[in-house]
This record gives structure tokens, sequence and C-alpha cells, in this order.
């Protein structure tokens, strides 16, 4: 009977391995996919200002193109900064513990979280449909629809919810095997289970 239990955890445990590795896979694909469109931005940036500058043919669109182009990047980009533990943080308390109570403190405020980015996957993904049903469009000259841009919300959202999970697993995974990771093993994502 115990060899059976220890048989099923063990399966439990691979399972959830590679679904959390899958969590990271997509996060760290799409972080690559949204590089070069850093670089797409600077590209029409610059076109713009030798169009306007040098030729006196400004664009319509190109304005456009470079905010929806870094909302793309901005929105679905933060499971993958989330993954790299590379979003902006206020470390004043934070950065001086130790990272047993980092541990702990991360596994406390994940409720919290959970909530914010639950409700922001939610209510954007209500937000994206009603701009869809409506056709909605940005009433410019060059008048784009906005809709596509909208359902970056909630799959932005999602993709860090899902980053927020596999954190979370990690974290309580390594509070239970008590050990210490440093800062430099978690940007690494090391963490075993």
């Amino acid at each position: 009977m115990f060899h059976n239990q220890r048989v099923s955890e063990g399966i439990g445990i691979t399972v959830l391995k590679k679904v959390i590795d899958g969590i990271d896979w997509i996060n760290e694909w799409i972080g690559k996919i949204l590089y070069p469109l850093v670089m797409i931005i600077c590209l029409i940036v610059f076109t713009e200002i030798v169009l306007r500058y040098v030729f006196n043919s400004p664009t319509i669109w190109s304005f456009e193109s470079t905010q929806f182009l870094f909302i793309i990047c901005s929105l679905l980009a933060a499971g993958h900064l989330h993954q790299k533990n590379a979003h902006i943080g206020v470390d004043i308390l934070y950065g001086k513990f130790s990272s047993k109570w980092k541990l702990i403190t991360d596994i406390l405020l994940f409720p919290f979280f959970l909530l914010f980015i639950g409700s922001m996957s939610y209510f954007g993904f209500a937000f994206a449909s009603d701009s869809l049903l409506k056709l909605e469009r940005t009433g410019s000259v060059w008048d784009p629809y906005v809709f596509p841009l909208k359902f970056t919300i909630p799959i932005g959202a999602t993709l860090l919810l899902l980053q927020g999970v596999a954190r979370l697993v990690r974290d309580i995974s390594n509070y239970r095997q008590g050990k210490r990771l440093s800062s430099e093993m978690e940007s690494e994502n090391i963490g075993s289970y």
C-alpha cells in the first residue's frame, strides 16, 4: 500500500513538473517572439522621423502602430518577465529578508496576486469581447480595429497568472524541502520538486 502511494505521488510530481516546465516554455517562447518587436518599433519610429523631417512626408499609421506594438510587448511579456524575476519591485524591506523569509512572503502574498491578476484576466476578457462585438475602431485617420489589441489584456494576464502559479509551486516545494535559494538561483528559475 505504501509503495503504491509513493508511486502515485511520484507520478503526480512528475506530471506537475511537466506542467510547470510547459508554462515556463510558453512564456520563454513568447518572450523570444516579442524581442524582435521592440526592434520593429525602433525601425518604424526611425522611418517616420526620416519621412517626416527629411522628405516632409509623414505617415498616418506609424504613431498608432508603435503604440499598438508597445502595448502588445508590454502585456504579453508580463509572464516572461515574472519568469525571469525582472519586474520592477520595491526592495526596501523585501531586499533585506533572508531567502527563507522571501519564500514565506511570496507564498503569503500569492492570494493578492491571484485576486488582482485573476480579475485582470476575467474583466479584460469581457472588455475585449465587448470591443469585438462592436468591431471597435480607434476613430483616427488610419482607423484600425482595436479589439485584437484589447485581447492582449486577458491573454497577457493569463500568462502572468500561470507563471505566478508555477512560481508558487516552486516556492512551496523549496520551502518544504528547507532550501534557501539565492536571488541568482531564483532569477535562473532553478528549483527542484
